[in-house]
């Protein structure tokens, strides 16, 4: 056995968990064990006791009085939504990218294919990054504002923090490849095929998201949990709303020059790192799914956060 994330499960537990074995000699495992159930972390330490098929530690100062089994398969075989979401297959496309009724920076309006990827469902949620945290693989402990951690959408995390501590350790321990979107695919996956301002039509309605403005229980005041709203046509929640969400492309003031083939555009200021989607604080116009604004990709703020997604 390795170094790595695997998974386990634990007698008169209900659901499965992870534990991280961090360091291995012949017969002993130095082993931190977290156990994700409800949106919640639990640490635990545990000593080898037996090795055959199946690894079973005793978990040592839990209080719990069981067993941990675990199969010797990466995490990726057994709770590995826990860690990423579901991730929702998008297929290709292409689509007009921009609005002509919007500011400069939504023009020209032009047309963009978009290859299938995967996009998480919802935007990457407190629970998540606090499993990072906990495995040391993030020194950042974002703050939830007295809001709430769980199922809310992470916030107070930059560009910075996302590219350079919670996804490499997510590719790490689940050998696959995560990335932020690109504005191309965040703006496809957010229209879902549609042409209006906001992929229910063009007037923002009331508690069709969170917003100054959208006739929410939530306006202007804090986040909600991810999924309070309905999802768009391709099964994706919160596209408008709750949180900004980050891309990868640098800022550029207009769209003339950009790429087509529905690739981030890695040229201009790299300094700034387009946001896209609105958020519980701004204003409906902000939420259209054409609408671009911006942040320095060291900045932190509470009501911006991100979601994943992944190449076929």
């Amino acid at each position: 056995m390795q170094k790595g994330w695997v998974a386990c499960s634990i007698k008169n537990r209900p659901k499965p968990c992870l534990f991280l074995i961090e360091q291995y000699w012949i017969a002993k495992f130095t082993i931190k064990a977290f156990y994700i159930n409800n949106n919640r972390n639990e640490g635990f330490t545990m000593r080898h006791l037996v090795s055959k098929s199946l690894l079973v530690f005793m978990l040592v100062g839990s209080g719990l009085g069981c067993t941990l089994q675990v199969n010797d398969k990466p995490a990726k075989m057994l709770g590995l939504q826990k860690l990423t979401g579901k991730m929702v297959a998008i297929p290709g496309g292409s689509f007009q990218m921009g609005s002509s009724s919007g500011g400069i920076d939504e023009n020209p309006v032009h047309r963009v294919t978009v290859p299938a990827f995967k996009m998480g469902e919802t935007e990457v949620t407190f629970a998540q990054w606090d499993a990072c945290v906990s495995a040391g693989g993030c020194s950042h402990s974002p703050k939830d504002e007295g809001w709430g951690r769980g199922n809310r959408p992470v916030v107070n995390v930059s560009y910075d923090d996302i590219t350079e501590e919670y996804i490499p350790w997510l590719n790490q321990i689940t050998g696959q490849t995560y990335r932020l979107p690109s504005e191309a695919e965040w703006e496809y996956a957010a229209r879902a095929g549609t042409t209006t301002k906001y992929n229910w039509g063009n007037d923002i309605g009331r508690n069709q998201a969170n917003c100054d403005g959208c006739g929410s229980g939530w306006d202007n005041e804090k986040t909600v949990p991810v999924k309070s709203f309905s999802a768009n046509a391709y099964g994706l929640y919160d596209m408008h709303g709750n949180v900004y969400e980050w891309t990868q492309d640098c800022v550029n003031d207009s769209y003339s020059g950009a790429p087509s083939n529905g690739k981030a555009w890695q040229r201009a200021d790299c300094e700034y790192r387009v946001l896209r989607g609105g958020s519980w604080r701004t204003v409906p116009h902000y939420l259209r799914s054409a609408f671009r604004d911006w942040n320095s990709s060291s900045s932190r703020s509470n009501d911006s956060g991100f979601r994943l997604v992944q190449g076929f």
